[in-house]
C-alpha cells in the first residue's frame, strides 16, 4: 500500500536548504505545550513558526466552544467538509493560546477578524496590531506563522491544495528556481500577502539556499523562503521584508 506522502518520516536532518542560506539563521525547536510555554513577540527581521498536527488541539468541545468566538464559527460552518473543519478549528485554538501567551493577556481580551481568504487579523489589544499572522493546511499539518513583516503563505501537496493560499491567476513570477515547491506556490503565497494589483508581475532576480527574491513592477521586493516539511509537503512563505532569523517550534525530531 502506498504511504500517505504526510505520514511519512519527519525530515530531521539538517541537509535542507535553509541551513545553507546566508545570513538567515534557522533554529528548530521542539513542539511546545501551547498553555505552559512562554512565546517573546517577535523582533524586526524575525519570523516565529509553529507546526502541529491538528488531533491534540480539538478534544475538548466545551474549551473549543469557550475560545472561539461566533465569526470563528461561521467561517468553519462554510468549509465544505469536517476535515477542514477540524483544521480550521485546531489553528484557531492554537492561534489564540499562542497570542494571549505572547502579549500576555487573556484569550477574552483578543480581538480577532479575518479576510475573504480565512487569514487572521488582530485588532486587540494594541501591542498586536503590528503583527502579521498566517495560517496554512498541509496534509494533517497545520502551520503558524507570525512576523513583524506583511506575510503570506502557500502550503500543500505537490498535486495540488485547494485550502491554501489566495487564488490568484494574474501573478507571474517567470521561471521559479529548482525546488521542490511548485511554480504556483510562488504566486499563491504573494497573494496571500496581499500584492497590490497593480504590482502584478513578480520577476525573480536573486536565490541562494531557501531564499528566492522576486523584484516587483513597482521597484519593491518579496522574499520567499521556503520551509522543510515532511514527505512531499511544501510550505513557501513570502514577506515583504528581509527575514534574518526563524524560530520553528515544531520543527526538531519528535
Amino acid at each position: 500500500m502506498k504511504k500517505n506522502p504526510s505520514m511519512r518520516k519527519m525530515n530531521s536532518s539538517r541537509d535542507h536548504s535553509i541551513y545553507r542560506t546566508p545570513q538567515l539563521e534557522f533554529i528548530p525547536l521542539p513542539p511546545p505545550t501551547l498553555l505552559s510555554s512562554s512565546f517573546t513577540p517577535p523582533d524586526q527581521g524575525e519570523l516565529i513558526l509553529w507546526r502541529f498536527r491538528a488531533d491534540p488541539h480539538v478534544r475538548k468541545r466545551r474549551e473549543t466552544r469557550e475560545t472561539l468566538n461566533s465569526l470563528n464559527h461561521a467561517c468553519c460552518r462554510r468549509f465544505p467538509n469536517a476535515a477542514q473543519n477540524k483544521l480550521y478549528v485546531a489553528s484557531r485554538l492554537a492561534l489564540v493560546q499562542i497570542l494571549a501567551n505572547m502579549l500576555e493577556c487573556s484569550p477574552d481580551q483578543l480581538m480577532l477578524q479575518e479576510d475573504s481568504e480565512h487569514q487572521p487579523k488582530l485588532n486587540s489589544p494594541a501591542a498586536g496590531k503590528m503583527l502579521s499572522i498566517r495560517i496554512a493546511f498541509a496534509g494533517i499539518w497545520i502551520v503558524i506563522a507570525i512576523s513583524r513583516s506583511e506575510l503570506g503563505i502557500a502550503a500543500g501537496l505537490p498535486i495540488g491544495d485547494s485550502v491554501n493560499g489566495a487564488r490568484s491567476a494574474e501573478l507571474d513570477v517567470g521561471t521559479p528556481p529548482p525546488s521542490a515547491v511548485p511554480h504556483h506556490a510562488f504566486r499563491d503565497s504573494a497573494a496571500s500577502m496581499k500584492v497590490p494589483e497593480s504590482a502584478d508581475t513578480l520577476e525573480i532576480c536573486f536565490q541562494s539556499g531557501a531564499l528566492s527574491v522576486a523584484k516587483r513592477e513597482d521597484g519593491a521586493y518579496v522574499y520567499f523562503i521556503e520551509l522543510p516539511m515532511p514527505g512531499d509537503i511544501y510550505a513557501l512563505l513570502a514577506a515583504a521584508e528581509p527575514i534574518r532569523r526563524i524560530r520553528a517550534f515544531g520543527w526538531s525530531k519528535y
